[in-house]
């Protein structure tokens, strides 16, 4: 199963391209065959060592199209169970001089928290949790954005706003946008300044104060009155991821693959972010700048190979049935497409180039040896005709010749039962009446001659008469009917017992079923017995005439005795008519 694995699905055919394929693959096929023959050994092999050995047997399959990587990775998870336990998170770097913080972990609010997500893990089931991971915050004392909570009204001109609080080192710079009616639309700010809301999270905001409407005097310097009233807003202070906390490590993860961390950006950037730039090459610098990462994971106390020794490949070499230890453990390695292949290290390589030892090989691994044309197909519920043509015609090659070899046998049987060999008989009791035995008593030695024509005629003394009297080759009397016989025999008989075998179980059982196994024993038998029903009706008229051929004396043909066996007939017919 390895070597096919390895070199039937990996570029097998490429190892001597000498030799074109006759059948092109389609990976598509080939692939879903693959995760077939994966998905019905994980059901069948369910505890852990034996699913190490299905990660290690299908990391074997070296084309990454085909490899099923997914699985696995699935596989691994389910081994190692790992659990997420410190994760670090990259490319943080606030200062009190930056305006881009958004980029680097800033631009959160107290009511705006950044959310946490952690890729699940690749073990599938119930019991395998993804893994919890709260960001932990604090505040930069920046104001993030001011928010106008009442408009106001009868502002003519510009207001001037101030955002207060005690200990500040740098004041908030911000600028209102008034409407057309005389309110405040929204606030900018243009500075956010440093040392608002002291530390921690649990800070308290700075006030925002808005100056009031302006007066409006007439032409007697007396106050216009109209309705005024002043606008209102509340400041929101910036805040800053400075760690990862893990509340739930989850479990089900790969212990030499880390989880992917995620963390959500701030829904929008402060009206005082300026984007940075690059010094050297004025460009953009990725906006994608926070990241976070997984630097320890906690699983079962496991030890791995790190690859293929030696010594391992001298086994495998001497015997390709010995199984990798299961303690061997495949690394993985990331292509340029984004596509995982797993490998075992230290294995060699296939060729790219290699002479086959026969054109009955397909494939040449240096480890396993060689693969050859057509793979085995076991238990398949439905053949080819080339296929049953195949079965039937290994049933008439050995029936031929068994029932060559058993030709003198069944020739002497039929001979004594006959008895219409007068020669042959004559020739035998003549050697029997000249034989002696000689009886030794206490007193002496007497001779006494016995006359044979009474006793029994035995198969060891016949075989001996035909071979003195006609040579060794009259054994093999009516040797080609029974050749014919044979081929039918053996032909209908393996063919149709395949056959029958194969269309009972679809009839009772057209899907797959636990009871399916527990009836090919029955259906074996229901099939060999319709089998011979059939091969004894074709294989009769055959077995008629070489009967009828081992009566004669001396040897005759297949149109002899047929034309023999029809007059005969004939003469029967009339004398019952």
């Amino acid at each position: 199963m390895v070597n096919g694995l390895r070199s039937q699905y990996s570029g097998g055919s490429d190892a001597n391209p000498s030799i074109p394929p006759k059948k092109k693959v389609r990976f598509s096929l080939a692939k879903q065959g693959i995760l077939n023959l994966l998905a019905l050994l994980k059901v069948r092999y369910s505890s852990p060592e034996a699913k190490r050995q299905l990660v290690i047997l299908f990391s074997l399959i070296s084309d990454p199209k085909l490899q099923p990587s997914d699985e696995i990775r699935s596989l691994l998870g389910e081994i190692d169970d790992a659990s997420v336990s410190i994760v670090d998170i990259k490319g943080v770097g606030f200062s009190s001089d930056i305006r881009a913080s958004s980029r680097y972990g800033g631009g959160y609010s107290k009511f705006n928290k950044p959310i946490v997500n952690v890729e699940p893990p690749p073990a599938l089931g119930d019991e395998f949790r993804v893994a919890k991971i709260a960001p932990s915050l604090n505040i930069t004392t920046r104001v993030l954005r001011i928010i106008v909570t009442d408009c106001g009204e009868g502002y003519t001109t510009i207001p001037s706003v101030q955002v207060v609080q005690e200990g500040v080192k740098t004041p908030c710079e911000a600028c209102p946008i008034m409407g057309r009616n005389g309110a405040i639309d929204s606030i900018i700010i243009l500075n956010p300044g440093f040392g608002y809301g002291g530390n921690g999270m649990e800070s308290t905001p700075p006030q925002v104060l808005i100056s009031a409407p302006p007066k409006r005097y007439g032409k007697k310097k007396k106050v216009i009155k109209r309705r005024n009233r002043v606008a209102t807003a509340v400041a929101e202070l910036e805040y800053c991821i400075t760690g990862l906390t893990v509340i739930d490590g989850g479990n089900g993860y790969v212990l030499s693959e880390p989880p992917k961390v995620l963390i959500s950006r701030p829904q929008e950037d402060p009206d005082w972010y300026i984007s940075p730039i690059a010094k050297k090459s004025w460009t953009m610098i990725d906006d994608d700048a926070i990241t976070a990462e997984v630097v320890k994971m906690e699983s079962k106390n496991i030890v791995y190979d790190k690859g293929v020794t030696l010594e391992m490949q001298k086994r495998l070499t001497f015997d390709p049935s010995v199984l990798f230890p299961s303690t061997l453990r495949p690394a993985v390695k990331t292509l340029e497409n984004n596509m995982k292949v797993y490998y075992l290290q230290n294995l060699p390589p296939l060729p790219s180039y290699l002479f086959l030892p026969s054109s009955q090989y397909r494939a040449f691994d240096p480890l396993f040896g060689a693969i050859c044309n057509k793979p085995v197909t076991k238990s398949a519920r439905s053949l080819t005709p080339g296929e049953y043509s195949r079965l039937a015609l290994s049933g008439a090659v050995c029936t031929v010749l068994v029932r060559t070899a058993l030709n003198p046998l069944e020739l002497v049987k039929t001979k004594i039962q006959l008895k219409n060999d007068v020669e042959l008989m004559d020739y035998t009791l003549q050697r029997q009446r000249v034989a002696t035995i000689e009886i030794e008593t206490a007193e002496g030695k007497n001779l006494v001659k016995v006359n044979a024509s009474s006793t029994n005629i035995g198969t060891i003394e016949v075989i001996k008469s035909l071979i003195e009297s006609r040579g060794f080759l009259s054994l093999f009397q009516s040797a080609d009917i029974t050749f014919l016989a044979s081929v039918v025999f053996g032909s209908f008989g393996f063919g149709a017992t395949e056959l029958f075998r194969r269309s009972f179980s679809l009839v009772f059982f057209p899907e797959d079923s636990e009871n399916q196994q527990e009836g090919q024993e029955i259906f074996l038998l229901f099939a060999a017995a319709a089998a011979s029903i059939i091969t004894s009706a074709a294989a009769a008229p055959f077995e008629t005439l070489r009967v009828r051929s081992m009566g004669y004396a001396e040897p005759r043909s297949l149109s002899y005795v047929f034309s023999d066996f029809v007059v005969s007939l004939g003469v029967q017919l009339d004398y019952y008519e």
